[in-house]
């Protein structure tokens, strides 16, 4: 019983400590598995400034928290990936990286201000960076 309380007091704890942080997004990469899957993940990198400090973290997001309609995700004969989206192609990565990017840049994220290398992504914004456009 002490260690279930013990655990359940630091899990409480942990949560009321954390504060609610903006980060920016400095680089999206299309999850695979090798040697023909294409997920509907993206692994987000991010850069935030706390306490003097700069700080990055990493993150997973779906594709569908970014585009809003159907979309279309394959390998084309030289195992590139290919976005369809809203009667656009895009080819390749880093054209996908920079389609994204365009629609989202900023994330809102939670960090601990002891050790603050420690975050977690709550939601993310659109291009305004209004708390009134809130995507998720």
């Amino acid at each position: 019983m002490v260690v279930i309380s013990y655990f359940f007091i630091r899990h409480v704890w942990f949560h009321k400590r954390k504060i609610h942080h903006i980060a920016i997004i400095e680089k999206l990469e299309i999850c695979t598995i090798e040697p023909d899957l294409l997920l509907p993940e993206i692994n987000v990198y991010y850069k935030y400034y706390f306490g003097g400090g700069v700080y990055t973290g990493r993150g997973y997001l779906l594709l569908t928290d970014f585009l809003k309609g159907e979309y279309f995700l394959e390998f084309n004969q030289f195992h590139e990936p290919i976005l369809t989206h809203n009667d656009k192609t895009f080819v390749s990565e880093e054209h996908i990286e920079n389609y994204l990017l365009s629609i989202v840049d900023t994330l809102s994220i939670n960090v601990d201000p002891i050790e603050p290398f420690h975050s977690e992504i709550i939601e993310i914004f659109s291009q305004s960076k209004s708390t009134q456009n809130r995507i998720q």
